[in-house]
């Protein structure tokens, strides 16, 4: 299966399920009871494990931090941003990366 970011492959991916994000605020008044307001829409999340032996394919991904790509997860594009990337090396020609995408809804 392919996956990608812009010109970035994502190698190695443990498959994730979107995560919607419910556009809402919550105030408590002083008196206890709670006050929500909510909009009918919500956001759009992925976030992505992969690994890789070639540091490069982390490099790709830092090149298009606040860029807005095609996000491609088996054959589905989606335009998004890359919102957060960790790195964790677990040997020394290997690494994990983490990777967060939010749906641009421009």
């Amino acid at each position: 299966m392919s996956y990608t970011f812009g010109t970035a492959t994502l190698r190695n991916v443990s498959p994730s399920a979107p995560t919607y994000n419910i556009r809402a605020t919550e105030h408590t008044l002083l008196n206890g009871k709670s006050i929500i307001q909510s909009v009918t829409n919500y956001g759009t999340r992925w976030r992505l494990q992969c690994f890789t032996t070639d540091y490069a394919d982390i490099t790709a991904l830092l090149a298009l931090i606040g860029t807005s790509q095609s996000l491609t997860l088996e054959e589905v594009n989606t335009t998004c941003y890359l919102m957060a990337l960790s790195v964790t090396e677990t040997t020394p020609t290997s690494w994990k990366y983490v990777v967060e995408f939010a749906k641009d809804e421009s």
